[in-house]
């Protein structure tokens, strides 16, 4: 007979993302680096509410603001699509 003891093994398993999942991710990466840049702009707005900046100056930098919050709603509809087909796969699964 001999004693007992306790044996541990170090293993990994490989488990493949698939496209969906990588979209999502790109998706929720893209978000937060134009709400990143959309943050970058918000001392310009206060200048511009203080009246430091004309509205002539301030034109374009509102028009880049507009693009970058419409970019995020479409990313953001993207992102709804790509969970909701997720959720479809899964529920036919």
């Amino acid at each position: 007979a001999k004693n007992s003891y306790d044996e541990i093994f170090t293993y990994q398993v490989y488990i493949p993302y698939t496209e969906n999942y990588l979209a999502q991710r790109q998706c929720e990466k893209d978000i937060q680096e134009y709400q990143d840049l959309l943050a970058q702009t918000d001392y310009q707005v206060l200048k511009y509410m203080e009246g430091l900046y004309t509205e002539e100056v301030f034109t374009p930098i509102k028009e880049y603001r507009q693009s970058l919050r419409r970019k995020i709603n479409e990313t953001r509809d993207k992102l709804r699509d790509l969970l909701k087909e997720e959720q479809e796969a899964q529920s036919n699964n």
